[in-house]
């Protein structure tokens, strides 16, 4: 009588549920489906019979093998249970992906003598994996498309802009003074956007790079990294009376050029981005984390910003700040996020206005197997 009251619970807990339920007496080889199993595929409580072939009938003819064969192994007692997604036959003539999950009930000497399970409906959990998987290989292909289109732009603009440099040295440097006041401003300010074009170029150049041209995973050690890239900083230190504090590091695996540009960009952002009353101070540390990660921040006693612009900056193009204030074309720090993405790592930025800012970096240690 309890067991009778316990399957009866089970069976209003699993309909209840929204699946149906099928209990296999295997050595009669009758097998009952709940209504809600039969009202899955379409079907009213009298139209399907206690059969076992009215369920591998419906099974979609490529995975029905596969199907019985997994009921068979778990029968035979290889696997503690069994568990498959397939498709099944409405009664309409359409297929419908179904979750089965079932359990053998054995006798003392281990010998299965009936088996049941539940059956759901997952067609639209699988038809929304199917479209978001479409929409991960299309954005793929389009990301691919976009980063060669910016290669192959940016590569082909160079060679106008280098005869427009190259012109207007010329004229500078033979026709100045027949130019006159006009003439020479002209002249200047063709010069200098020109001048903005190629470092505009280059930084393009750079972020289509980061994974057409992408190098492959080595030991990279940090501390000597960062030591080269502050003594490439030297003058503008000296001539800012600033300073850069770096803490002990360690090794990662990465790709050492793009590690170069990830924290050259963030130590040239740290020491330009100053209050002008006050000399820069950029501290450089890491520390290690749980598991198989690191994490590297860059602080600075600078001019800030509103953190409700924390993630636009890590966007091509993104500026909070003029062109007369302070010179840059906006993609330095959208190459650090694409470079840290391709480490699979992250990247965040913590701030106040005009109490500095500090980029945190968390990348693995040690690389498992190269990115794509």
């Amino acid at each position: 009588m309890a067991l009778k009251e316990s399957e009866e619970r089970y069976f209003l807990v699993v309909e209840g549920a929204n699946h149906g339920v099928w209990d296999w007496d295997l050595l009669s080889d009758q097998i009952y489906f709940s209504p809600r199993w039969k009202a899955i595929l379409g079907y009213k409580d009298n139209e399907i019979a206690p059969d076992p072939n009215e369920w591998f009938g419906r099974v979609h003819p490529q995975e029905r093998e596969s199907i019985e064969w997994g009921i068979e192994i778990h029968l035979n007692g290889q696997t503690p249970y069994f568990r498959h997604e397939y498709q099944m036959r409405h009664k309409d003539g359409s297929y419908r992906w179904v979750l089965c999950r079932g359990l053998a009930v054995r006798d003392e000497q281990g010998k299965p003598y009936r088996m049941a399970g539940s059956l759901s409906d997952i067609t639209e959990r699988k038809l929304a994996e199917r479209a978001l998987a479409q929409q991960a290989v299309e954005l793929a292909r389009s990301n691919a498309e976009l980063e060669q289109f910016a290669y192959i732009a940016s590569h082909d603009l160079q060679e106008p802009l280098r005869k427009i440099e190259a012109f207007g040295d010329r004229l500078q440097a033979n026709y100045a003074d027949q130019l006159g006041d006009r003439g020479r401003d002209y002249l200047e300010r063709i010069q200098k956007s020109a001048q903005r074009l190629r470092i505009l170029i280059q930084d393009l150049l750079t972020f289509s790079c980061v994974t057409t041209k992408a190098q492959p995973f080595v030991s990279v050690d940090l501390n000597k990294l960062i030591a080269e890239i502050v003594s490439d900083f030297e003058v503008q230190i000296q001539q800012t009376r600033g300073g850069i504090e770096i803490g002990e590091l360690f090794p990662i695996d990465a790709d050492p050029l793009q590690m170069r540009q990830l924290f050259q960009n963030l130590l040239s952002n740290a020491l330009k981005f100053r209050r002008q009353e006050e000399p820069p101070i950029v501290r450089v540390f890491g520390e290690r984390l749980t598991g198989n990660r690191c994490r590297i921040s860059v602080s600075d006693n600078g001019i800030g910003f509103d953190e409700k612009y924390r993630d636009r900056i890590f966007q091509v193009f993104q500026r909070l700040h003029g062109r007369n204030e302070y010179e840059g074309t906006g993609i330095g720090l959208a190459i650090c996020a694409k470079i840290v993405a391709r480490h699979r790592g992250s990247i965040e930025a913590k701030s106040t206005p005009g109490q500095g800012a500090t980029f945190i970096v968390t990348l693995p240690i040690r690389q498992a197997r190269e990115v794509d």
